[in-house]
């Protein structure tokens, strides 16, 4: 199964707040799913490599939720450039 894209409904702390972006995670898969355990096997969270996506809050939260986290390559435009569109277009 590929990536699915979970956009968090709840802007994100600018000093990536762990606190913060865990709330968006919940909030997007409650929004996404209608349970916190209702995404299905293999589920891969695909980021960039800010420092929040790496705190161990964070990954506490997303392994607990039986998810894995997928980094983008750094200064890939390809990679960043499709998750800053995914952005965009649920923001719209």
């Amino acid at each position: 199964m590929g990536p699915v894209f979970i956009h968090p409904m709840r802007p994100i702390n600018p000093i990536g707040c762990a606190a913060t972006a865990s709330r968006a995670l919940e909030d997007a898969l409650l929004a996404r799913f209608g349970t916190l355990h209702g995404a299905p096997p293999g589920l891969r969270l695909r980021h960039d490599n800010g420092l929040v996506f790496g705190s161990r809050q964070y990954v506490s939260l997303v392994r607990g939720y039986g998810l894995s986290q997928e980094y983008i390559t750094p200064h890939t435009l390809e990679q960043n450039g499709l998750c800053e569109r995914l952005v965009r277009f649920a923001q719209a």
